[in-house]
């Protein structure tokens, strides 16, 4: 069998097994979309040679490069894109800030959000993308497919009524929309669910426990009990939500869900900035994951979500850069960054949240966080070959130094995510020399120029 691409002589993480796997002179071997062979240089070439991989159709000298897994971007709305920068230090950042925007996002617009947000994301290592739609769209769909990257599109399910915005009222929700939203989230499943060799799988996204009626919630549930999807959801998020939960249920949202049953491996809450510390154990020992934000909620909300508790609770935490309207990038290194020193200073202890663990956050742990850990977010024989290359001879990443072991620590802290020189997902080079290759940027971007305007209106709301 013939060896489509060796990575060799590479600064490798593995992110097997316990910390980050490093071997400081490593290789990994892929064929077709399959890493077939991965460890030392040169016991990497020895072993293709015996069994009889003689045939390597590229060689990639790795020299002065970090080899890493694909980054994971466990909750993302990539259609809010074009949203970047117009709703900030402000109080009541969801109803009075971002969402007057968001509803006037016409469907061109949409697209050219996620076109904008995947470039940007692309270029900074994000190969695996958990985007939690807001205006669902077969050409969202298509766009995945032909961009090349992977994507769990999280198909919401939400019934918010013209009541949304009246300020401590309880919401009007409309069972005609929670119904709609519902069929569309299982018509978008059974076409693209699967997609590319896999490299499309749908999770269900009920949107919030506070947007649907608790019919629709244990519909939600059932189907996706049915089908074997995942189920992720905007969860303890905010005062608003806990108020909503109260008035409508007398009961605050975790507790809710467990009396739905929601609480199990298949579920992933994201943010829990408002669940106390007895609910975010009880969400880790139930075995549901938890994605957090911590660049969109420090700059909304000016919080530290639960991640160092609910690890502390057994459970597994995956990164997100939710949206640009919130978080200003949409780049995972970001995240790494600021989840260690959100970390940190939320203990008030250096030593929390170290380096190690940012990086298998941002994943391995983000692919448990999908559901995707049997194929992606370890570098290990027989997974999808999703991998980056970090140029290490960046001013922000030198020196490099063997003893003690600086390069995690310059990665978690100082890299921008501009160091990355090289993406392929799914065995298929998507970026290379300086330029994506399976998008034309300058056209995305000369359409959003020429297309958006410079100066928008907030629409009137009751």
């Amino acid at each position: 069998m013939a060896v489509d691409c060796l990575f060799k002589h590479a600064h490798l993480f593995t992110l097997a097994g316990e910390g980050v796997g490093y071997i400081p002179d490593g290789a990994v071997a892929v064929t077709g979309n399959r890493i077939i062979a991965v460890g030392d240089t040169n016991q990497v070439l020895a072993d293709l040679a015996a069994a009889g991989n003689g045939v390597i159709k590229q060689e990639i000298d790795a020299t002065h490069q970090a080899l890493l897994p694909g980054l994971i971007d466990a909750h993302i709305h990539t259609q809010l894109g074009l949203l970047r920068g117009v709703a900030q230090d402000m109080h009541d950042w969801m109803m009075q800030g971002v969402l007057p925007y968001m509803l006037e996002l016409k469907p061109r617009w949409q697209i050219l959000s996620s076109q904008l947000t995947v470039m940007e994301a692309l270029r900074a290592g994000t190969t695996t993308f958990g985007d939690f739609l807001v205006f669902p769209d077969p050409a969202l769909m298509e766009f995945y497919l032909s961009s090349g990257i992977r994507v769990r599109p999280i198909l919401p399910v939400f019934e918010i009524g013209p009541e949304l915005l009246a300020g401590g009222k309880l919401y009007q929700l409309d069972d005609h929309m929670g119904q709609a939203s519902y069929n569309e989230a299982l018509r978008l499943y059974a076409e693209y669910h699967g997609a590319a060799d896999g490299r499309i799988q749908c999770m269900m996204g009920p949107f919030a426990p506070d947007f649907i009626s608790e019919k629709t919630l244990v519909k939600c549930k059932d189907a996706a009990a049915a089908k074997g999807l995942p189920i992720q959801m905007h969860t303890a998020q905010g005062d608003r939500e806990t108020e909503q939960m109260e008035m409508r249920y007398k009961k605050r949202t975790i507790p809710y869900l467990d009396e739905h049953e929601y609480l199990d491996p298949e579920f992933t809450a994201v943010h829990m900035t408002m669940a106390n510390n007895d609910e975010v154990h009880q969400v880790a020992e139930a075995g549901s994951k938890l994605v957090v934000c911590n660049g969109s909620i420090g700059l909304i909300d000016g919080m530290i979500p639960p991640a160092i508790p609910f690890q502390e609770a057994g459970g597994t935490v995956g990164l997100g850069s939710d949206q640009a309207a919130g978080n200003n990038n949409c780049n995972v290194f970001n995240e790494m960054k600021l989840t260690a020193f959100f970390g940190k200073m939320r203990n008030q202890d250096p030593t929390a949240m170290p380096a190690d663990r940012a990086l298998r956050m941002a994943t391995i742990d983000g692919a448990k966080a999908l559901g995707l850990e049997d194929e992606i977010g370890s570098l290990e024989v027989g997974k999808k070959a999703d991998l980056i290359l970090v140029d290490t001879r960046h001013p922000t990443l030198q020196p490099v130094i063997e003893d003690p072991f600086n390069l995690t620590a310059n990665l978690v802290y100082a890299a921008r995510g501009n160091e990355v020189s090289f993406v392929m997902i799914d065995g298929r080079v998507v970026f290379d020399d300086g330029k994506l290759q399976t998008m034309d940027e300058d056209a995305v971007i000369q359409e959003i120029r020429e297309t958006v305007p410079s100066r928008r209106k907030k629409v009137g709301f009751m």
